[in-house]
């Protein structure tokens, strides 16, 4: 699923056709965007069938249906006990107990049935990372690039000269994978942008996932004072930063990778967009869970996390040298990307980043 909208607002003293070489670029972006997302969706689905074809090879179509079928009758079983568990510490201490009981039955099942249970989860780990080079060859393609802060620079503040927002998303066709749930904030006069992200899955079976990557930005013109390269501060104000998720370890031979992420970013609209070269600034180290591991004690069943951040100050660069007088039409925001990989857990993984950019400060090397 991909959509966007975005709005170019001319401002005094601009070219005409200045103005109309940014809406050639911002149909470009929305061209470059919407297949970076169909690849993206492509991808994944070769992955998961080249995935599905090789745990075939390695389990066998009869036993890993063998075995799913009896996990998934067990599961039933442990639902219809947490349904009828009584609300006091004795409950959750049986409860857990059926858990481990359940836990040991399917390690035994995948013994009977003659299972490398080593080599499944290696496949499941090759997976993974299967996963994430897909997000970092389609839609997350960017560049990083380490500058200090301009000092010599011209300030841009709210209200801004247009805006652009864009999500794209998908997820297991299954009833337990949730569709990921939404909501944006964007004004270009206030300067106010951000996203809620939220992603769920209850009793995931084989390779369950779910993604949504979700960009709000606000448009901007500078007028190249010197040639060189442009480097953008940004200052932004937290109205809201939080993220946070939960893991429970089901039964099972469990794996999980959840990775959430926010980041400033910068794309140049006009006069030609560097497509596919976005500059990103990491804001924040994020959440990024991985792998724990095959279900078999209490210690390890549940794991949760709630976090925040305050506001803060990123430096971005695009490189590529500029001509003195060069109109340039810049889009500046954040990227809100939330993500997970299941595998006999239940996963709940949520973002909200609400912001004011306050300022934009932008200067040339040349400066």
């Amino acid at each position: 699923m991909y959509e966007t909208q975005s709005l170019v607002v001319p401002i005094d003293d601009l070219p005409n056709s200045e103005y109309w070489k940014a809406l050639e670029g911002d149909e470009q972006l929305r061209t470059f965007d919407l297949n970076a997302s169909r690849s993206c969706h492509n991808s994944l689905d070769k992955i998961d069938q080249e995935y599905q074809e090789e745990l075939y090879a390695i389990i066998g179509k009869q036993n890993l249906l063998a075995y799913q079928e009896e996990q998934k009758r067990r599961l039933e079983s442990m639902q219809n006990a947490e349904r009828q568990c009584p609300l006091s510490y004795e409950g959750l201490i049986q409860l857990e107990d059926l858990r481990n009981d359940i836990s040991s039955k399917a390690r035994k099942l995948f013994s009977e049935l003659g299972i490398d249970s080593k080599k499944a989860i290696s496949l499941q780990r090759e997976y993974q990372e299967k996963i994430s080079d897909a997000f970092f060859n389609t839609i997350r393609k960017s560049r990083f690039a380490s500058v200090k802060p301009p000092t010599n620079n011209q300030t841009y503040r709210p209200p801004f000269a247009g805006w652009r927002w864009w999500y794209s998303w998908e997820k297991t066709p299954v009833e337990r994978v949730n569709r990921p749930s939404h909501f944006r904030w964007l004004n270009h006069n206030s300067g106010e942008l951000g996203s809620y992200t939220f992603l769920r899955v209850d009793d995931s079976d084989e390779a369950d996932r779910s993604h949504i990557l979700y960009r709000t930005a606000v448009r901007l013109w500078h007028r190249v004072t010197n040639t060189g390269t442009l480097r953008i501060r940004v200052r932004l104000e937290a109205v809201h930063d939080s993220y946070w998720g939960r893991i429970v370890n089901e039964p099972g031979h469990s794996s999980v990778d959840v990775e959430q992420d926010l980041q400033v970013y910068a794309q140049l609209v006009s006069p030609s967009p560097i497509v596919g070269a976005t500059s990103f600034s990491r804001f924040y180290d994020r959440f990024h869970g991985r792998d724990v591991g095959p279900y078999r004690d209490r210690n390890r069943s549940d794991h949760s996390w709630s976090r925040s951040w305050p506001s803060g100050e990123v430096t971005v660069l695009i490189d590529e040298v500029f001509e003195r007088g060069t109109w340039l039409y810049v889009e500046v925001g954040i990227e809100n990307f939330n993500r997970f990989f299941a595998n006999d857990c239940s996963v709940t993984s949520g973002q909200t980043l609400r912001y004011i950019i306050r300022e934009v400060g932008m200067s040339s090397s040349g400066d």
